[in-house]
C-alpha cells in the first residue's frame, strides 16, 4: 500500500513534501498538513453517498415510473449525466495537492458510473420475463375465463390472464424443451383437456412454459403438479431491440423454438403464433410474488452497489492522489526558489 498511501512517518520526500502532504486525499489531511477529523473512510463514504443514491433512485424510477413515463425517466437520467459531464469538462484537474477538486472529480465520475450501471440493472428488472413490465401488464390487458384449449390463440391476443375450463391440464407426454448453454432449458407442454389427450393429430394453441423444470415424461413447471390448477399468466411478447442488444434474445423466442420442436417430434399441429403461459393455481398470489420479487431485486442491487462503489471510489482516489502528488513534485522540482 506504500505507493498509494505513502509513509506514515514525518519523513520528507525528495520533492520536499511530507508523505501526508503529497497524498492528502488518501491520508485525510489538508494541503497544510492538518489532520482532518473524518479520516480516509469518512472521506470515501462522502464520495460514495451521492453516486449510491443516484444508483438507488435510478432503480426505483425503473420500478415505479418507467412503464408509464419512460420519456421522463430517460430525460432525468440524461440531464443528470449531462450535468456530471459538464462538471468534469469545466472543472480543471488540480495542479497541486487540492483536496476539494479531487473529491469533486471522483464524485462526478462515480455518479456517471452509477447512472450507467443503475440504468442497465433497472432496465433488466423491468424487461425480464415476469418482471416489472409483465406485472403492470396484468392490469392493462384483459383476463379471459372458461377458455377451451382448442379456441384459437388469435382470439386472445390481448390477454394477460387465461382461466381455462375445468379439467384443463398439461399433457406431459408431449413435453419438449430447447437447451441453451448460457440460458438453461426452456420447457413447454401443450394445454389439453382430460378428454382430448394426444391420440393422433392435434392442434395446439397454448403451451405451458418454465425453465429447467422438465424431462422425459416429466413436467413440473409452475403449478403444473397441482391437480386443480387451470389458469395461466400470459408471457407478453417483447420486441424491444434494446433488450436484445443488452441481454440477448427474450425468453419467448426460446419457447417458440421449443414449441416447434414439440410439433416436429410428436407430429402435432402447432399454431403459427401460440400463446405461452405460466401455469398457476392462484393468480393473485403469483401477481403478488412478481411485485415482491421486483422490489427485492431493486433493494438487493442497491445494497450490493454500496460496497462496489466504495471500492471504485478507493481506486479513483488512489489514482487521483498519485496524479496530484506527481504534479506537486514536478512543480517543486522546477521551482527556482528550491
Amino acid at each position: 500500500l506504500k505507493p498509494c498511501f505513502g509513509k506514515l512517518g514525518p519523513e520528507r520526500s525528495m520533492a520536499g513534501f511530507s508523505a501526508e502532504e503529497e497524498r492528502p486525499l488518501l491520508t485525510g489531511r489538508t494541503a497544510e498538513g492538518k489532520v482532518k477529523s473524518n479520516g480516509i473512510v469518512q472521506t470515501l463514504l462522502n464520495i460514495t453517498f451521492v453516486p449510491w443514491l443516484t444508483f438507488s433512485l435510478t432503480g426505483i424510477l425503473f420500478l415505479i415510473c418507467f412503464h408509464y413515463l419512460p420519456h421522463l425517466v430517460v430525460a432525468l437520467m440524461s440531464s443528470w449525466a449531462a450535468l456530471c459531464l459538464c462538471g468534469l469538462i469545466v472543472g480543471k484537474r488540480p495542479k497541486g495537492p487540492n483536496e476539494r477538486q479531487g473529491l469533486e472529480r471522483s464524485a462526478l465520475i462515480l455518479c456517471l458510473v452509477a447512472i450507467g450501471s443503475g440504468s442497465v440493472v433497472g432496465y433488466w428488472n423491468y424487461t425480464k420475463t415476469f418482471g416489472v413490465s409483465d406485472f403492470w401488464a396484468l392490469g392493462e390487458h384483459r383476463q379471459y375465463t372458461n377458455v377451451w384449449p382448442d379456441e384459437l390463440a388469435d382470439a386472445h391476443r390481448d390477454a394477460s390472464v387465461l382461466v381455462f375450463a375445468e379439467g384443463t391440464r398439461p399433457d406431459v407426454r408431449l413435453t419438449a424443451w430447447y437447451s441453451s448453454s448460457s440460458e438453461g432449458k426452456f420447457c413447454v407442454a401443450p394445454i389439453v383437456t382430460k378428454t382430448s389427450e394426444y391420440s393422433g393429430v392435434m392442434n395446439v394453441q397454448y403451451f405451458i412454459t418454465g425453465k429447467d423444470c422438465c424431462g422425459d415424461n416429466a413436467f413440473t413447471c409452475g403449478d403444473a403438479a397441482i391437480p386443480g390448477a387451470h389458469a395461466g399468466i400470459v408471457l407478453q411478447p417483447k420486441t424491444d431491440y434494446l433488450h436484445a442488444a443488452l441481454f440477448g434474445k427474450p425468453d419467448i423466442d426460446y419457447y417458440t423454438e421449443a414449441a416447434a420442436m414439440a410439433g416436429a417430434k410428436y407430429g402435432i399441429n402447432v399454431a403459427k403464433n401460440p400463446i405461452f403461459v405460466d401455469w398457476a393455481a392462484d393468480i393473485q398470489a403469483v401477481e403478488h410474488s412478481m411485485w415482491q420479487k421486483a422490489k427485492a431485486y431493486c433493494l438487493y442491487s442497491s445494497l450490493l452497489s454500496l460496497p462496489l462503489l466504495f471500492a471504485v471510489a478507493l481506486a479513483a482516489q488512489a489514482a487521483e492522489s498519485m496524479v496530484i502528488a506527481q504534479g506537486a513534485a514536478k512543480d517543486q522540482k522546477f521551482d527556482p526558489k528550491v
